[in-house]
């Protein structure tokens, strides 16, 4: 097939931004980023994906927002912002500017409703009332930027801090739970282990969800309202993930690695809204 080459242009400063043109017809321009290497495999390459492990993986999530929570309101000026992918700002992302290519598609336009209301009528009202808290999150704790231990049966270290913003504690961990879920809707069965078979058990979503959950809030303890919300925040990071994939995907049809990441995500946001809240709370305390 034919190549795509790049041209780099190499930022000097901290402050500026790399550049890349590539030489296709379009000569488009990217931005370009580069960070330290970190040594260690991911999570999403991880030889087996279990309970015990995902436990590990939320009681880590829990000592890094501890650690975030020792910050001073100084080392948070930067992150006071408005962004996209911020929880807070979900109603954004139901725009008709993202959701257009959804208008022809029923049941995902319908999923991003759902979601959408339940964001309205369940998690506004206790920001109204001031019942969520606010710390620094590190916004992006999926399965890609966990870096486990050599012997891979533990988090070794986390990476990618770009979407960290001042925003609701609880969305660390649903923003965790949502890839979670992602990544076993989408998991290679010969890599799952350790997840009850039974119907009782529930799915493999669920069961890594709850596990997820009881690591993190065994070393961090949420609030009443904080658990009451905190799946429903988390179809929201979904819903985010597979709304915007999907309006991406739309602007270039041709790139199969966008469809790839966002048809699991509408797959799991299904799943995700089959789960009653009430046994999903029993589970986890």
């Amino acid at each position: 097939g034919n190549k795509l080459y790049a041209k780099i242009k190499i930022a000097k400063k901290e402050t500026e931004l790399g550049k890349a043109r590539d030489n296709s017809k379009t000569y488009t321009e990217h931005a370009v980023r580069l960070l330290t290497w970190v040594e260690g495999n991911t999570l999403a390459t991880a030889p087996a994906l279990s309970p015990y492990l995902l436990r590990k993986t939320g009681a880590y999530l829990a000592a890094l927002d501890s650690a975030l929570d020792t910050l001073k309101d100084d080392d948070a000026k930067g992150l006071q912002r408005t962004h996209l992918w911020d929880l807070q700002n979900f109603e954004m992302v139901s725009s008709d500017v993202f959701t257009k290519p959804l208008h022809n598609d029923l049941p995902k336009h319908t999923l991003l409703k759902r979601t959408l209301s339940e964001f309205k009528t369940l998690v506004l009202p206790l920001n109204k009332k001031m019942k969520l808290r606010k710390g620094i999150v590190h916004g992006d704790f999926n399965d890609a930027n966990i870096v486990l231990s050599s012997k891979n049966d533990e988090v070794g270290g986390v990476i990618d801090f770009g979407d960290s913003t001042m925003s609701w504690r609880v969305n660390d961990p649903a923003i965790a739970m949502a890839y979670v879920a992602i990544a076993l809707v989408k998991a290679d069965e010969k890599k799952v282990h350790g997840f009850g078979m039974k119907e009782e058990d529930g799915s493999l979503l669920y069961q890594g969800m709850v596990a997820f959950l009881k690591g993190y809030i065994a070393q961090y303890k949420l609030t009443p309202d904080e658990l009451s919300v905190v799946l429903v925040l988390a179809r929201c990071r979904v819903a985010t993930s597979a709304t915007l994939g999907w309006y991406s995907y739309s602007l270039d049809p041709t790139n199969e690695y966008l469809k790839f990441h966002a048809e699991p995500a509408w797959k799991a946001l299904g799943e995700m809204h089959n789960i009653r809240m009430d046994k999903f709370l029993k589970d986890i305390l």
